[in-house]
């Protein structure tokens, strides 16, 4: 019997030797069958790999292949001690998952991710199958202490540090939310005229006026323009909540203010 075992884990070696193929290689599988736990995979050889059909679910459960698709796997060993080929997902998502990582820390790009659970001076954050971490600071455009919790949302991120070597990833909805604001604003402010009549409400005031939101972005309301009559403090003529008319008299589309 273990001269049988000898013959076919040599056969198995050789079939691989020739593909050049070691343990912990990348290598492309097609899909033939999708169980209840297993998913069978044609990797080229004479025998199929099998790998557990939880490797193969995202971060919201769900399958991601059907049969037929293409995946990439690791191959974990050449004989797992039956004779068959061990192969695994998990770690060839790992893989993808790094890459792309390091792609958006480099690019600036977004990547989505589900937030776990709350620990000290955060929350940790997965993103697919990574651990991230996703400071407190960095949450809320507004900064301080009282940020939400966030536990099970599904969000997207900036990735604002990235360090492989030492597991290190720190993520950003802080920055997302300050690049989709800025974009607001400037839609906001492309289709604006001098000119226009705004209903806004006040939401500041300070000694020179007072500043009004008028649904996109505040404008300033110089204390002069507050009244047809001199005044010299602006709270004798609004508070904080008013609802106001007021006319666009000046954009500077740089500096991202409006004078009304």
């Amino acid at each position: 019997m273990k001269d049988t075992e000898k013959v076919l884990k040599d056969l198995i070696d050789k079939s691989f030797s020739e593909f050049n193929l070691v343990q912990g290689s990348l290598v492309k599988a097609s899909v033939l069958e999708i169980g209840k736990k297993w998913v069978t995979l044609d990797v080229g050889f004479k025998s199929d790999g099998l790998v557990p059909l939880e490797e193969f679910q995202d971060h919201k459960n769900g399958i991601e292949i059907e049969v037929g698709d293409e995946t990439e796997v690791i191959l974990d060993a050449l004989d797992d001690g039956f004779g068959e080929i061990r192969l695994s997902r998990e770690k060839a998502r790992k893989q993808e998952t790094w890459d792309k990582l390091e792609k958006a820390h480099s690019d600036g790009e977004y990547v989505e991710a589900k937030v776990t659970n709350k620990v000290k001076g955060g929350f940790t954050v997965f993103v697919d199958l990574v651990k991230a971490f996703l400071p407190g600071s960095l949450i809320d455009p507004k900064g301080g202490k009282d940020y939400p919790d966030l536990t099970g949302q599904t969000l997207e991120f900036k990735v604002m540090k990235f360090d492989k070597k030492r597991t290190n990833i720190v993520l950003s909805r802080k920055a997302h939310l300050e690049e989709e604001m800025s974009e607001e604003r400037q839609g906001f402010l492309d289709d604006l005229q001098v000119g226009d009549v705004k209903e806004g409400k006040i939401s500041s005031i300070v000694s020179f006026g007072a500043f009004v939101d008028i649904g996109g972005m505040d404008g300033l309301v110089h204390v002069s323009e507050l009244s047809w009559r001199h005044v010299e403090n602006p709270n004798e003529i609004v508070k904080v909540g008013d609802a106001v008319t007021v006319k666009v008299l000046e954009i500077d589309n740089d500096k991202e203010r409006i004078s009304s």
